[in-house]
């Protein structure tokens, strides 16, 4: 919402927007009834409610001045058979000039509280995309050195190898290199900030995929067997 001036300077702007007042009253009367002035004395009003550190008190002041000087201006250029009628209409003036200043007075200050809100939201995005950055960057040194020590064994030791070895140290290498592009996606905060997630369809063996993951799940029963088999041999455990 717009704000206008600077909070230190409201006692000046309200005396401004009295003068401001008055020079319409003065207007609206020498004018008469011809002319119709009303909508004018809501604009210092309006102005008023906007203002940065304005005070209730001020607008409930300046509603009242704004009210007093249509009643003299009405007053004195028509005639009326009964003088409650412009009283009347005065103090209907006077409610319609009270809420609406409060009305916009409130929603700047709701705004105000708004923005205190999101600017606390962006500090904590931020601190969230800081940490999020770290640790990505810190996973990924390990996680490197892994996938480049697997491919190393893989393209230099084959030979030496059975299958199941080669099998193991694949499954490694795949694993560690899926797990290197869900890092760079991290780091890369212009995404996380966009909040778009890029999707590139494409065609997947969903067969040969659950095969591979129900081959390794096998293959670290296996090893665990091994190792519970040769422990009750040691000794270490009561099979």
């Amino acid at each position: 919402m717009l704000t206008i001036g600077k909070e230190g300077n409201r006692i000046v702007f309200f005396i401004f927007s009295l003068l401001i007042i008055s020079v319409i009253g003065f207007l609206d009367s020498i004018t008469g009834p011809e002319l119709s002035f009303s909508f004018f004395y809501l604009i210092p009003i309006a102005f008023l409610a906007l203002y940065p550190g304005t005070k209730i008190i001020y607008l409930i002041i300046i509603s009242v001045f704004a009210s007093l000087l249509w009643f003299l201006a009405e007053y004195g250029g028509r005639e009326y058979s009964h003088v409650l009628f412009p009283i009347w209409n005065a103090f209907v003036r006077l409610a319609i000039f009270i809420s609406i200043g409060f009305l916009i007075f409130f929603l700047k200050e709701k705004h105000k509280k708004l923005e205190l809100i999101n600017n606390n939201l962006q500090t904590l995005n931020d601190e969230k995309n800081r940490i999020i950055g770290i640790a990505a960057h810190d996973l990924r040194n390990p996680i490197s050195g892994i996938y480049s020590f697997s491919d190393l064994q893989i393209s230099d030791y084959k030979d030496r190898f059975d299958t199941e070895i080669l099998d193991i140290l694949n499954m490694i290498r795949s694993t560690s290199d899926s797990t290197l592009g869900i890092l760079r996606n991290l780091l890369d905060v212009s995404k996380i900030e966009s909040g778009k997630i890029e999707l590139k369809i494409k065609r997947q063996d969903y067969l040969s995929f659950i095969k591979g993951h129900i081959a390794m799940n096998q293959m670290l029963a296996n090893k665990k067997g091994i190792l519970i088999k040769l422990s009750c041999l040691d000794g270490r455990y009561i099979c």
